[in-house]
């Protein structure tokens, strides 16, 4: 399981700031175009991030 998943469980689960933190985490690893590009549109669809 990667962080963006682990970020999904945690929001879906009402832990909204164990989300954002992973879904961040994710992003700042930048581990692979997809992965860093799903995080950051989810982060925008769910209001943690603004454009």
């Amino acid at each position: 399981m990667d962080l963006y998943e682990l970020s999904q469980c945690y929001y879906s689960k009402g832990d909204y700031k164990k989300a954002k933190e992973n879904m961040s985490a994710c992003i700042d690893l930048n581990a692979t175009r997809n992965s860093t590009a799903a995080a950051a549109n989810t982060m925008l669809k769910l209001g943690f991030d603004t454009l």
